[in-house]
């Protein structure tokens, strides 16, 4: 086993509402799109906290026009049976707007793993559903995105937040996001014409799972806080007698974060600043107060690397950190770890 410091920062953002919106205060069962939601007129959609979008299928809430979409209340996207696809919040390729979840996306499956061998320990697939989302856009976004709240999804090939082109706006995660699946991913990035700010915590569950993936530039500065970890395993913590598991308990995941572009402002894996002066909250004038910033952990439980930067096929730089003497590409003040549980693997 190996062991790793690195750093975190953490973001205490509040999810506004965007001004003039179209209010949704009670449930709905049908989706919804910004392009319709006044009376068949484009706006934007404003979920309060009494309300909710809850479906069977599909995707709840679309960006379809440049209107921006805030969720504090819930939204739901069930599935029956082998049901692929759906999504919590979409933003068609091209349409600019906001998009900020400060409540609860859930999108999930009736199916869940059993002891059917009668062995003690559960057997099965994590997910048997594919393609799901908690928020995805579907080509180039422009907007800031965020979320302060939880994302929780469960199919293969899937993750909590997807971004399918270049996303021109800061990225903001200081929520809750979990994606259990194969080959799912917690955050799943391409292009970003912003900063990003990786804190609360980012969870991927199943094999060749990935907890936060940038696989490609980022045009500004890139600042981790908070758990960001990758497992394949079913069982993270060894259990007493690890003799009984299956083979299906005994995957592999992938890195816990996954940096493929470049990053101009440079990685910081960050920790709350030393209270120096009581009487400054915010020493560091990150814009958060000191005591609500936690610290970086990002952690791989299996064989794959905790953190892994690089590209299969060009060289990447990470610029200088800004604000720093050093003008290192990548300052670490929390903590990195691999962890291989069980015994024989390398971590």
């Amino acid at each position: 086993m190996r062991r790793y410091l690195l750093a975190t920062t953490a973001l205490a953002v509040v999810a506004a509402s965007p001004a003039g919106a179209e209010t949704i205060n009670t449930k709905k069962t049908a989706p919804v799109q910004t392009s319709t939601i006044k009376a068949g007129a484009p706006d934007a959609i404003s979920i309060t906290a009494e309300g909710s979008v809850e479906i069977i299928g599909g995707n709840a809430v679309t960006m379809d026009s440049n209107h921006a979409v805030a969720n504090a209340g819930k939204i739901v996207v069930s599935h029956g049976a082998n049901a692929n696809g759906g999504a919590g919040i979409v933003a068609n390729a091209g349409t600019s707007g906001d998009i900020a979840n400060s409540g609860s996306i859930t999108v999930d499956e009736p199916y869940a793993a059993t002891d059917a061998d009668k062995d003690g320990d559960l057997d099965g697939p994590f997910a048997v559903g594919s393609g799901r989302y908690g928020i995805r856009t579907l080509g180039d976004h422009s907007g800031k995105i965020t979320n302060t709240g939880t994302i929780t999804v469960e199919g293969n090939d899937s993750a909590g937040i997807a971004l399918g082109g270049k996303q021109t706006g800061a990225f903001i995660h200081d929520g809750k996001t979990s994606v259990v699946g194969d080959r799912a991913v917690g955050v799943d990035a391409r292009q970003i014409d912003g900063s990003v700010r990786l804190a609360g915590t980012v969870t991927a569950q199943g094999k060749d799972a990935i907890g936060a993936r940038f696989g490609d530039d980022v045009n500004g500065a890139m600042v981790v806080q908070g758990v960001v970890s990758a497992t394949g395993y079913r069982y993270p913590t060894a259990p007493t007698d690890a003799t009984k598991l299956d083979a299906d308990d005994l995957l592999h995941g992938g890195p816990a974060l996954l940096i493929e572009g470049n990053v101009t402002g440079g990685v910081v894996l960050a920790v709350p600043p030393r209270d120096a002066d009581p009487a400054k909250p915010d020493e560091d004038a990150d814009g958060i107060e000191d005591s609500k910033e936690g610290s970086a952990k990002v952690v791989s439980y299996g064989s794959a690397a905790a953190m892994l930067v690089g590209a299969t096929d060009r060289g990447i730089t990470l610029g200088p950190v800004a604000g720093t003497a050093s003008g290192y590409g990548l300052q670490i003040e929390g903590s990195i770890e691999g962890l291989g549980v069980y015994a024989n693997v390398d971590a």
